[in-house]
Order: C-alpha cells, then sequence, then structure tokens
C-alpha cells in the first residue's frame, strides 16, 4: 500500500491505520508519496518504508538529490514520478527525448566552449 500524503499532513495519524494492517498480515508492504524526509522518518518510527515515491526529474532541486540519497542508504526504494517536467504537450516530450539523441562535434564543442569563455 502507498499512502499519498498532502503538505504538511501528520504522518502519524494517516499512517498508523496501514500499518496496523500490515502487523494483522492484510498488506505486505508500505510506501508513502510525496513526503519530505521529517515525514519519512516519522513514518520508519511508526513501521518499515519500503518505498517513497516522489517528484523528482530533470532540473531536481539538491534537495530532492539529497533525499534520493537518503532513501538508497536506507534501502528504501525511491519511484520518481514527473520525470520528464515541462512535457504536459506530446510534442515537446518528443523534442525532449529527441534531444537526448543529438551528438556534437569538436567543432561544435569548440564553439560552445568559446562563448562560455566570453568569446564571440
Amino acid at each position: 500500500m502507498n499512502l499519498r500524503v498532502l503538505g504538511t499532513d501528520s504522518i502519524a495519524e494517516r499512517f498508523g491505520a496501514p500499518a496496523h494492517l500490515r502487523d494483522a498480515g492484510l498488506i505486505r508492504h508500505l510506501g508513502i508519496s510525496n513526503v519530505h524526509p521529517e515525514q519519512l522518518a516519522e513514518a520508519r518510527a511508526i513501521a518499515p518504508v519500503v518505498c517513497v515515491q516522489n517528484q523528482y526529474g530533470i532540473g531536481a532541486r539538491p534537495e530532492q538529490d539529497a533525499f534520493l540519497r537518503t532513501c538508497g542508504e536506507q534501502g528504501i526504494a525511491f519511484v520518481p514520478f514527473y520525470s520528464i517536467a515541462g512535457a504536459g504537450n506530446p510534442d515537446h516530450l518528443v523534442a525532449n527525448v529527441a534531444a537526448g539523441a543529438l551528438r556534437l562535434s569538436e567543432d561544435d564543442l569548440a564553439v560552445l566552449d568559446s562563448l562560455h569563455r566570453g568569446g564571440a
């Protein structure tokens, strides 16, 4: 079972019921979604958490990277959603995926390097 948390909801109020179902053998694994590190810690104090499903993808903020690493260190699977943000339009998604196949020539890289260093 994966519990979706909204904003700053109390984990204790919402995670207790699924934890009881797990203890009764009716649910095998528990996961949480849309959480912050503090909420994960609160949930883990109640019952084992096997996965976190959070927004993560291109342009992730440093704190999202840190949370991803924390989950890995704790043996918790991280399931990203919205991995290609800003792709609500199918044409944009196709363009984003196609960009991964681009290969720049040595000349292209030299021009970009020159521009990066302030050249014209």
